[in-house]
């Protein structure tokens, strides 16, 4: 079953479900008050440009340096848009793959 945060700015599909239980409390982004959770997955389909982005720093700010963020989106712009961000921001864009019908983004969160 999938699971939905109320506030639609995240989805995670039911195949995610086996990967969240598998890693139940594991620490992936180095510190220790912050697991691996679903949330750190923002589903930016079907937004066009700016809202990826915004929706991204939003999440950006909210989480503990070190924190690894993925984000999908079908935004054309967002190609462009998600890799600068990155540099302006000051995060590093660990890859950038291209699903079909969208790209996947792969971020950790460097600066405060």
């Amino acid at each position: 079953m999938p699971r939905h945060v109320t506030d639609g700015h995240f989805t995670v599909e039911s195949c995610f479900n086996t990967l969240e239980i598998g890693f139940e409390g594991v620490d992936i982004c180095g510190n220790a008050r912050h697991p691996f959770v679903m949330e750190d997955i923002l589903d930016a389909r079907g937004l066009m440009c700016p809202l990826p982005v915004l929706k991204l720093g939003k999440v950006m700010r909210g989480v503990p340096v070190g924190t690894v963020v993925t984000v999908w989106a079908d935004d054309p712009i967002a190609v462009i848009d998600i890799p600068h961000f990155c540099v302006e921001a000051g995060h590093k864009l660990i890859s950038q793959t291209d699903e079909g019908p969208y790209q996947i983004y792969v971020l950790e969160r460097l600066s405060k």
